[in-house]
Protein backbone atom coordinates (compact mmCIF):
# COMPACT_ATOMS: atom_id res chain seq x y z
CA UNK A 1 0.00 0.00 0.00
CA UNK A 2 2.85 2.66 0.94
CA UNK A 3 4.77 1.92 -2.13
CA UNK A 4 1.04 2.54 -4.60
CA UNK A 5 0.34 5.52 -2.41
CA UNK A 6 3.92 6.81 -2.73
CA UNK A 7 3.72 6.35 -6.90
CA UNK A 8 0.39 8.10 -6.75
CA UNK A 9 2.01 11.62 -5.02
CA UNK A 10 4.70 11.30 -7.33
CA UNK A 11 1.83 11.41 -10.26
CA UNK A 12 -0.10 14.28 -8.84
CA UNK A 13 2.60 16.43 -8.20
CA UNK A 14 3.88 16.02 -11.86
CA UNK A 15 0.33 16.93 -13.11
CA UNK A 16 0.22 20.08 -11.05
CA UNK A 17 3.31 21.03 -12.26
CA UNK A 18 2.55 20.86 -15.67
CA UNK A 19 -0.69 22.43 -15.17
CA UNK A 20 0.52 25.15 -14.23
CA UNK A 21 3.44 25.71 -16.76
CA UNK A 22 0.36 25.36 -19.26
CA UNK A 23 -1.56 28.03 -17.57
CA UNK A 24 1.23 30.56 -17.60
CA UNK A 25 1.84 29.80 -21.23
CA UNK A 26 -1.37 30.69 -21.82
CA UNK A 27 -1.53 33.89 -20.51
CA UNK A 28 1.41 34.98 -22.38
CA UNK A 29 0.11 33.62 -25.58
CA UNK A 30 -3.72 35.65 -24.71
CA UNK A 31 -1.68 38.76 -23.59
CA UNK A 32 0.41 39.08 -26.95
CA UNK A 33 -2.64 37.84 -28.82
CA UNK A 34 -4.55 40.85 -27.07
CA UNK A 35 -1.30 43.12 -27.90
CA UNK A 36 -1.87 42.39 -31.33
CA UNK A 37 -5.64 42.87 -31.92
CA UNK A 38 -5.26 46.38 -30.35
CA UNK A 39 -2.58 47.63 -32.44
CA UNK A 40 -4.55 46.25 -35.57
CA UNK A 41 -8.08 47.84 -34.09
CA UNK A 42 -5.62 51.32 -33.64
CA UNK A 43 -4.57 50.88 -37.28
CA UNK A 44 -8.13 50.33 -38.62
CA UNK A 45 -9.09 53.26 -37.03
CA UNK A 46 -6.40 55.73 -38.03
CA UNK A 47 -7.33 57.75 -41.08
CA UNK A 48 -5.82 57.48 -44.13
CA UNK A 49 -4.95 60.97 -45.51
CA UNK A 50 -4.79 62.43 -49.24
CA UNK A 51 -4.41 65.44 -50.54
CA UNK A 52 -6.40 66.04 -53.79
CA UNK A 53 -6.70 68.81 -56.04
CA UNK A 54 -10.05 70.52 -56.41
CA UNK A 55 -10.93 70.67 -59.99
CA UNK A 56 -14.00 72.02 -62.58
CA UNK A 57 -16.31 69.63 -64.03
CA UNK A 58 -19.40 69.82 -65.75
CA UNK A 59 -22.29 68.00 -63.42
CA UNK A 60 -26.17 67.41 -64.43
CA UNK A 61 -29.38 68.51 -62.31
CA UNK A 62 -31.84 65.86 -63.18
CA UNK A 63 -35.67 65.65 -61.50
CA UNK A 64 -38.64 64.07 -62.35
CA UNK A 65 -42.00 63.91 -60.92
CA UNK A 66 -45.27 61.54 -62.38
CA UNK A 67 -48.58 62.34 -62.93
CA UNK A 68 -51.82 62.50 -64.92
CA UNK A 69 -52.12 64.71 -68.05
CA UNK A 70 -55.56 65.61 -67.77
CA UNK A 71 -57.57 69.03 -67.40
CA UNK A 72 -57.05 71.36 -64.49
CA UNK A 73 -60.73 72.87 -65.13
CA UNK A 74 -64.17 71.18 -64.76
CA UNK A 75 -67.80 72.68 -66.05
CA UNK A 76 -70.55 71.87 -64.04
CA UNK A 77 -73.54 71.94 -66.61
CA UNK A 78 -76.53 72.22 -64.41
CA UNK A 79 -80.64 72.66 -65.59
CA UNK A 80 -81.83 76.05 -65.71
CA UNK A 81 -85.24 75.14 -65.17
CA UNK A 82 -87.05 72.23 -63.34
CA UNK A 83 -88.82 69.36 -65.37
CA UNK A 84 -88.41 66.04 -66.42
CA UNK A 85 -85.14 64.78 -68.13
CA UNK A 86 -86.53 63.70 -71.21
CA UNK A 87 -83.41 62.83 -73.35
CA UNK A 88 -79.92 62.67 -72.36
CA UNK A 89 -77.59 62.77 -75.62
CA UNK A 90 -74.22 61.60 -74.05
CA UNK A 91 -72.72 59.81 -71.98
CA UNK A 92 -69.24 59.31 -69.67
CA UNK A 93 -66.33 59.60 -71.51
CA UNK A 94 -67.66 61.49 -74.83
CA UNK A 95 -66.15 63.79 -76.27
CA UNK A 96 -67.99 67.22 -77.17
CA UNK A 97 -67.60 70.49 -78.58
CA UNK A 98 -69.16 73.79 -77.78
CA UNK A 99 -72.80 73.81 -78.40
CA UNK A 100 -73.71 70.14 -78.52
CA UNK A 101 -76.56 69.18 -77.49
CA UNK A 102 -76.43 67.39 -73.94
CA UNK A 103 -79.76 66.70 -72.36
CA UNK A 104 -83.63 67.68 -72.79
CA UNK A 105 -85.41 68.51 -69.87
CA UNK A 106 -89.17 69.13 -70.52
CA UNK A 107 -91.18 71.37 -68.55
CA UNK A 108 -94.89 70.08 -69.06
CA UNK A 109 -96.79 73.30 -67.12
CA UNK A 110 -94.41 75.80 -69.45
CA UNK A 111 -95.02 73.81 -72.41
CA UNK A 112 -98.56 74.02 -71.71
CA UNK A 113 -98.35 77.77 -71.39
CA UNK A 114 -96.85 78.30 -74.20
CA UNK A 115 -99.66 76.55 -76.28
CA UNK A 116 -102.18 78.87 -74.67
CA UNK A 117 -100.21 82.06 -75.89
CA UNK A 118 -100.08 80.89 -78.99
CA UNK A 119 -103.70 80.44 -79.53
CA UNK A 120 -103.71 84.21 -77.64
CA UNK A 121 -101.84 85.73 -80.28
CA UNK A 122 -103.43 84.01 -83.15
CA UNK A 123 -107.18 85.58 -81.31
CA UNK A 124 -105.18 88.76 -81.09
CA UNK A 125 -103.85 88.93 -84.35
CA UNK A 126 -107.55 88.64 -86.01
CA UNK A 127 -108.46 91.11 -83.82
CA UNK A 128 -106.15 93.36 -84.87
CA UNK A 129 -107.13 92.78 -87.85
CA UNK A 130 -110.60 93.19 -87.76
CA UNK A 131 -110.13 96.79 -85.79
CA UNK A 132 -108.06 98.07 -88.64
CA UNK A 133 -110.52 97.39 -91.48
CA UNK A 134 -113.26 98.95 -89.05
CA UNK A 135 -110.96 101.65 -89.25
CA UNK A 136 -110.08 102.29 -92.79
CA UNK A 137 -113.89 102.13 -93.01
CA UNK A 138 -114.33 104.90 -90.63
CA UNK A 139 -116.40 102.43 -88.28
CA UNK A 140 -113.93 102.67 -85.67
CA UNK A 141 -111.29 105.72 -83.91
CA UNK A 142 -107.36 105.39 -83.78
CA UNK A 143 -107.88 104.43 -80.29
CA UNK A 144 -109.53 101.06 -80.25
CA UNK A 145 -107.04 100.20 -83.17
CA UNK A 146 -103.71 101.45 -80.70
CA UNK A 147 -105.43 99.24 -77.97
CA UNK A 148 -105.84 95.81 -79.69
CA UNK A 149 -101.95 96.36 -81.01
CA UNK A 150 -101.17 97.12 -77.43
CA UNK A 151 -102.72 93.31 -76.25
CA UNK A 152 -101.01 91.93 -78.91
CA UNK A 153 -97.73 93.36 -77.99
CA UNK A 154 -98.31 91.77 -74.63
CA UNK A 155 -98.81 88.82 -75.54
CA UNK A 156 -95.99 88.32 -77.86
CA UNK A 157 -93.79 89.37 -75.33
CA UNK A 158 -94.92 87.06 -72.71
CA UNK A 159 -95.04 84.13 -75.21
CA UNK A 160 -90.71 84.89 -76.28
CA UNK A 161 -90.08 84.68 -72.85
CA UNK A 162 -91.73 81.19 -72.30
CA UNK A 163 -90.70 79.81 -75.83
CA UNK A 164 -86.67 81.00 -74.62
CA UNK A 165 -87.68 79.24 -71.19
CA UNK A 166 -88.53 76.48 -73.15
CA UNK A 167 -85.77 76.08 -75.16
CA UNK A 168 -83.95 76.29 -72.44
CA UNK A 169 -84.83 73.15 -71.39
CA UNK A 170 -82.35 71.82 -74.15
CA UNK A 171 -78.91 71.83 -72.69
CA UNK A 172 -76.12 72.40 -74.56
CA UNK A 173 -72.30 71.97 -73.96
CA UNK A 174 -70.56 75.97 -72.91
CA UNK A 175 -67.77 74.43 -74.20
CA UNK A 176 -65.60 71.69 -75.81
CA UNK A 177 -63.79 68.82 -73.65
CA UNK A 178 -64.59 65.71 -72.10
CA UNK A 179 -67.78 64.25 -70.16
CA UNK A 180 -66.09 62.76 -66.92
CA UNK A 181 -69.81 62.35 -65.02
CA UNK A 182 -73.21 62.30 -65.99
CA UNK A 183 -75.49 62.23 -63.49
CA UNK A 184 -78.86 63.38 -64.90
CA UNK A 185 -80.92 60.07 -65.84
CA UNK A 186 -83.97 59.87 -68.30
CA UNK A 187 -86.92 60.35 -66.60
CA UNK A 188 -85.71 61.41 -63.56
CA UNK A 189 -87.20 65.09 -61.91
CA UNK A 190 -84.82 68.38 -61.52
CA UNK A 191 -84.97 71.34 -60.03
CA UNK A 192 -83.23 74.64 -61.40
CA UNK A 193 -79.74 74.54 -60.70
CA UNK A 194 -79.37 70.84 -59.56
CA UNK A 195 -75.76 69.36 -61.40
CA UNK A 196 -76.81 66.85 -64.37
CA UNK A 197 -73.00 66.27 -66.00
CA UNK A 198 -69.50 67.45 -65.65
CA UNK A 199 -67.27 68.24 -68.05
CA UNK A 200 -63.26 68.62 -68.11
CA UNK A 201 -62.37 71.58 -70.37
CA UNK A 202 -59.66 70.87 -72.99
CA UNK A 203 -57.93 74.48 -73.21
CA UNK A 204 -57.25 73.91 -69.34
CA UNK A 205 -54.99 70.77 -69.84
CA UNK A 206 -52.02 70.00 -67.37
CA UNK A 207 -50.71 68.21 -64.84
CA UNK A 208 -51.30 68.19 -60.92
CA UNK A 209 -48.22 67.83 -58.60
CA UNK A 210 -47.36 67.58 -54.90
CA UNK A 211 -43.59 68.12 -54.97
CA UNK A 212 -41.25 68.67 -52.03
CA UNK A 213 -41.17 72.18 -51.24
CA UNK A 214 -37.13 72.40 -51.80
CA UNK A 215 -37.81 71.06 -55.17
CA UNK A 216 -40.41 74.25 -56.34
CA UNK A 217 -37.88 76.45 -57.69
CA UNK A 218 -36.78 73.92 -60.26
CA UNK A 219 -40.32 74.10 -61.42
CA UNK A 220 -39.99 77.73 -62.37
CA UNK A 221 -37.46 77.32 -65.16
CA UNK A 222 -40.09 76.22 -67.62
CA UNK A 223 -37.01 76.63 -70.22
CA UNK A 224 -35.10 73.56 -68.63
CA UNK A 225 -38.64 71.45 -68.09
CA UNK A 226 -39.86 68.73 -70.48
CA UNK A 227 -43.75 66.62 -70.44
CA UNK A 228 -43.62 63.51 -72.23
CA UNK A 229 -46.56 61.05 -71.85
CA UNK A 230 -47.32 57.33 -71.87
CA UNK A 231 -46.81 57.46 -75.71
CA UNK A 232 -43.66 59.60 -75.93
CA UNK A 233 -45.40 62.56 -77.09
CA UNK A 234 -43.74 65.83 -76.07
CA UNK A 235 -46.04 68.70 -74.53
CA UNK A 236 -44.75 72.43 -74.65
CA UNK A 237 -45.23 74.00 -71.31
CA UNK A 238 -47.06 77.36 -70.90
CA UNK A 239 -46.79 77.90 -67.25
CA UNK A 240 -46.60 76.42 -64.20
CA UNK A 241 -48.64 78.07 -60.90
CA UNK A 242 -49.00 77.14 -56.97
CA UNK A 243 -51.98 76.03 -56.27
CA UNK A 244 -53.30 76.05 -52.09
CA UNK A 245 -54.85 73.22 -51.32
CA UNK A 246 -55.56 72.19 -47.02
CA UNK A 247 -54.61 68.90 -47.39
CA UNK A 248 -50.93 69.03 -48.68
CA UNK A 249 -48.21 68.19 -46.40
CA UNK A 250 -45.89 69.70 -44.07
CA UNK A 251 -42.90 70.29 -46.75
CA UNK A 252 -45.00 70.26 -50.00
CA UNK A 253 -46.39 72.46 -52.23
CA UNK A 254 -49.54 71.70 -54.61
CA UNK A 255 -48.57 72.69 -58.45
CA UNK A 256 -50.05 72.88 -61.36
CA UNK A 257 -48.21 72.63 -64.95
CA UNK A 258 -50.42 74.10 -67.57
CA UNK A 259 -49.54 72.93 -71.41
CA UNK A 260 -49.95 74.89 -74.68
CA UNK A 261 -51.38 71.99 -76.90
CA UNK A 262 -54.04 69.83 -77.05
CA UNK A 263 -52.40 65.98 -78.04
CA UNK A 264 -55.95 64.17 -77.54
CA UNK A 265 -56.33 60.93 -75.59
CA UNK A 266 -56.53 62.18 -72.43
CA UNK A 267 -56.13 61.98 -69.34
CA UNK A 268 -52.43 59.93 -70.03
CA UNK A 269 -49.55 59.31 -67.94
CA UNK A 270 -46.98 61.67 -68.53
CA UNK A 271 -43.75 62.25 -66.60
CA UNK A 272 -42.17 65.96 -66.30
CA UNK A 273 -38.50 66.53 -66.60
CA UNK A 274 -36.25 68.79 -65.78
CA UNK A 275 -32.45 68.58 -66.75
CA UNK A 276 -29.82 71.23 -66.34
CA UNK A 277 -26.03 70.90 -66.94
CA UNK A 278 -23.91 73.57 -65.32
CA UNK A 279 -20.05 73.96 -64.48
CA UNK A 280 -19.19 73.41 -61.14
CA UNK A 281 -16.29 72.64 -58.53
CA UNK A 282 -16.32 69.35 -56.66
CA UNK A 283 -14.83 67.84 -53.65
CA UNK A 284 -15.09 64.10 -52.69
CA UNK A 285 -17.63 63.71 -49.56
CA UNK A 286 -14.54 62.95 -47.46
CA UNK A 287 -13.03 65.72 -47.17
CA UNK A 288 -15.79 67.68 -45.92
CA UNK A 289 -16.11 68.25 -42.40
CA UNK A 290 -18.82 69.84 -40.16
CA UNK A 291 -19.57 71.68 -37.37
CA UNK A 292 -22.71 73.42 -35.82
CA UNK A 293 -24.17 74.87 -39.13
CA UNK A 294 -20.98 74.93 -40.59
CA UNK A 295 -19.39 73.22 -43.13
CA UNK A 296 -15.30 73.02 -43.54
CA UNK A 297 -12.25 71.89 -45.45
CA UNK A 298 -8.74 71.29 -44.62
CA UNK A 299 -7.05 73.83 -47.21
CA UNK A 300 -3.66 72.75 -47.90
CA UNK A 301 -1.29 75.46 -49.19
CA UNK A 302 2.54 76.53 -49.44
CA UNK A 303 5.45 74.82 -49.50
CA UNK A 304 6.07 73.52 -46.50
CA UNK A 305 2.68 72.80 -47.09
CA UNK A 306 0.51 74.68 -43.94
CA UNK A 307 -2.66 73.50 -43.90
CA UNK A 308 -5.76 76.07 -42.86
CA UNK A 309 -9.27 75.05 -41.78
CA UNK A 310 -11.68 76.84 -44.67
CA UNK A 311 -15.36 77.50 -44.42
CA UNK A 312 -17.18 75.96 -47.27
CA UNK A 313 -20.74 76.53 -48.69
CA UNK A 314 -21.91 73.15 -50.20
CA UNK A 315 -24.70 72.96 -53.69
CA UNK A 316 -25.66 69.82 -55.34
CA UNK A 317 -24.91 66.12 -53.74
CA UNK A 318 -23.61 64.32 -56.18
CA UNK A 319 -22.95 60.12 -56.19
CA UNK A 320 -19.02 60.90 -55.90
CA UNK A 321 -18.77 64.19 -54.30
CA UNK A 322 -20.70 67.37 -53.32
CA UNK A 323 -20.48 70.75 -55.08
CA UNK A 324 -18.42 73.67 -53.55
CA UNK A 325 -20.41 76.94 -54.13
CA UNK A 326 -18.24 79.49 -51.93
CA UNK A 327 -15.21 79.18 -50.27
CA UNK A 328 -12.95 77.13 -53.07
CA UNK A 329 -11.16 78.14 -56.31
CA UNK A 330 -10.14 75.34 -59.06
CA UNK A 331 -6.79 74.74 -57.89
CA UNK A 332 -7.06 74.40 -54.38
CA UNK A 333 -5.64 71.56 -52.53
CA UNK A 334 -7.46 69.82 -49.67
CA UNK A 335 -7.44 67.14 -47.47
CA UNK A 336 -9.56 63.61 -47.87
CA UNK A 337 -9.35 61.45 -44.88
CA UNK A 338 -10.07 57.52 -45.48
CA UNK A 339 -11.93 55.66 -44.58
CA UNK A 340 -15.12 57.64 -44.57
CA UNK A 341 -15.88 57.05 -40.78
CA UNK A 342 -13.02 59.44 -40.19
CA UNK A 343 -13.52 61.90 -39.16
CA UNK A 344 -16.23 63.16 -37.49
CA UNK A 345 -16.76 65.50 -40.24
CA UNK A 346 -18.49 63.15 -42.98
CA UNK A 347 -21.82 64.77 -41.35
CA UNK A 348 -22.46 67.46 -43.89
CA UNK A 349 -25.65 69.08 -44.72
CA UNK A 350 -25.43 69.70 -48.08
CA UNK A 351 -28.04 71.69 -50.60
CA UNK A 352 -31.05 69.35 -51.99
CA UNK A 353 -31.24 65.76 -52.10
CA UNK A 354 -27.59 64.93 -50.47
CA UNK A 355 -27.19 63.34 -47.42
Amino acid sequence: MSRNRKRWDSVAKRFRTRSARTFMAGCVLWSACQQTTDDTEAADEAPDVAVVTVSEETIETRREWTGIVQSLRTHVVTAREGGEVAEVVVRDGDTVAADDLLVRVRQPELEARVMILRERRMLLEAELSGWEELAQADAAGPAEVEQARLRLMEVEESLGEAEARLEGGALRAPVSGLVTRVIAATGAQVSAGVPLMEIRRDDALGMRLIVPARERPYLDRSDRLRLMDSREHSWSIARVVSVEEAEVPNGFVSVEVWVEDDLGDWPIEGELLYSEERAALVAPWTAVARDDDRNWVALVSGDPPVIERREVRLGAGLSHGVEVVDGLEAGDRIMRFEPRSQPEGRRVAAHGEAR
